[in-house]
């Protein structure tokens, strides 16, 4: 029987179309994406998501953007595939008869358009998970189960939900810890929450599994930068660069490590190349905060105001541009906007202690020591979030201010919760023993309490002078003045050593 050469050139085409499904849909990653429902509905949800696509797969991550260092994770490398469609009438079989060509090509066009059809593809990533939509659990039974721990993770980060995302990585990293996606979406998340000891392991190991994974390496320049090691965050950002030339969060670690060097020549280099960034890419948030830090590095303050403006419009409540604007106000000698922008900042992130601490400084020096004093308060009532140089500041200006107003008692009373709350915090134990100095009943103890600050750092140089000043005070005169001497040998240029220079000649003289 002869065969229809037509019918057998259809039917090398639907084989064709059948296994080959991207190929024959005609549709580039980018429209692939659009029509899988499963990735459509992540890439509408969060604009942080990005595509690329590399032969006939793509990369889908999520870099940080709204961060002012961009982390990226990793939903993972998907291939689009077409899904058949359930209760679907079967191809009509070939015949030979007479209307064998039409019939074919009516089975063949049909099974044609249920591949093509663009709100009908799958995407199944490199272990083999086949995406479902967000909120529901995949429809296969031997799904990697690591795999969708990874993006339920991603999922509740698009959600907000910082600590159960990084919950759901680190699951996936105890069924696979080899497994160089994991490490690298838990490090940028512990990297995000602060915990940078944490993150940098994680990447590193993303990295020693896969010493060309782009997000990862741009993720520890990052994190090198949060640290502040800028020449090694360069180092990566290079590095990074050479894999990807256009990878924008690279770019953006090279010209801030650049900025961190400190040096006038590396700060004029960094905002070329930050003004050349915004360029090419006007309206973008990161370009434009890293513009604003550049100015402010070379204390073109009005220049990094204006920029600082323009952010605004984009992000209205962002703390830290809010933060930046406040500061240009009052490096141009304007306290009131100062004031103005960090109150802004008090309300658009309440449980931040930095506006609360930014804001009481500029009310202390508008002369408004009662208002700056419940923001010093409510900066200390945000302890857990406190670095140690905020809550040292902070501590510091409320004593000063309860002190001026005669409220000594009050800051016996919080020198006292502090030291005993922070036992092992050197400049804590030295609040006290400087509150208890000035109570001429606890001179004593005051003594005691600088003895414990010294054994707790002896870097502390302020100790030995005001040690060796009570002591003398007290009647251990020879003791005080051992303590003198080594202020004036460890500290000859501090502004107290000449007084010191005057005390030790004077009672030497009757030893």
């Amino acid at each position: 029987m002869p065969i229809n050469k037509t019918i057998c050139a259809s039917a090398l085409s639907l084989v064709f179309l059948l296994t080959n499904q991207f190929c024959a849909l005609a549709l580039t990653q980018e429209e692939a994406a659009d029509a899988c429902q499963a990735v459509k509905a992540r890439m509408s949800k969060d604009h942080r998501y990005n595509l690329s696509p590399e032969g006939d797969r793509t990369h889908i991550y999520m870099i940080m953007a709204d961060q002012k260092l961009p982390y990226s994770l990793t939903l993972g490398w998907v291939q689009f595939r077409a899904k058949a469609k359930k209760n679907e009438s079967p191809a009509v079989d070939v015949k030979t008869k007479t209307d064998d060509k039409s019939q074919f090509e009516q089975a063949f066009k049909k099974q044609a358009d249920l591949l093509v059809t663009k709100d009908d593809l799958s995407a199944t990533d490199e272990a083999g998970l086949v995406l479902p939509l967000p909120g529901m659990k995949p429809l296969q039974k031997d799904y990697n189960e690591a795999d969708y721990h990874n993006l339920q993770g991603c999922d509740m980060l698009s959600d907000g939900r910082v600590n159960d995302a990084l919950k759901e990585f680190q699951t996936a990293i105890k069924i696979d810890s080899t497994n160089a996606k994991y490490q690298n979406n838990c490090g940028a998340l512990l990297a995000l929450k602060g915990e940078y000891g944490q993150g940098v392991k994680c990447i590193d190991l993303a990295i020693s599994k896969d010493s060309k994974y782009l997000q990862a390496i741009t993720n520890r320049a990052l994190l090198h930068l949060a640290i502040g090691q800028p020449d090694m965050a360069l180092k990566d950002a290079k590095y990074a660069l050479t894999l990807d030339p256009k990878y924008f969060p690279a770019k953006i670690a090279q010209v801030r490590a650049t900025l961190e060097k400190g040096d006038m020549a590396s700060i004029d280099a960094a905002l070329l190349e930050a003004a050349k960034l915004k360029e090419n890419n006007p309206g973008d948030w990161q370009s434009l905060l890293l513009v604003a830090d550049c100015y402010f590095a070379a204390k073109q303050y009005k220049e990094a105001k204006e920029v600082c403006r323009r952010i605004q419009q984009l992000s209205a409540n962002n703390i830290d541009n809010l933060l930046k604007l406040a500061m240009c106000f009052e490096k141009m000698g304007d306290l009131d906007n100062a004031i103005k922008e960090a109150r802004k900042g008090t309300v658009a992130a309440p449980d931040d202690p930095r506006p609360h601490l930014i804001l009481g400084r500029y009310l202390l020096a508008n002369r408004d020591d009662k208002s700056a004093a419940l923001q010093f308060e409510r900066t200390l009532d945000l302890e857990r979030f406190c670095t140690p140089a905020i809550k040292l500041e902070a501590m510091n200006a409320w004593l000063k201010i309860l002190l001026k107003e005669n409220k000594s008692d009050r800051a016996e009373e919080l020198a006292y919760k502090w030291a005993k709350a922070n036992e092992k915090d050197a400049k804590c134990q030295y609040n006290l023993a400087w509150i208890l100095s000035m109570n001429a009943q606890k001179k004593k103890e005051a003594i005691e309490a600088y003895q414990k600050t010294l054994k707790l750092d002896s870097a502390l140089t302020a100790v030995h002078y005001n040690l060796g000043l009570l002591m003398i005070e007290l009647g251990d005169v020879r003791n005080g003045l051992a303590q003198l001497r080594t202020f004036v040998k460890i500290a000859p240029k501090d502004s107290d050593a000449s007084h010191a220079k005057e005390l030790i000649e004077k009672y030497s003289k009757n030893l």
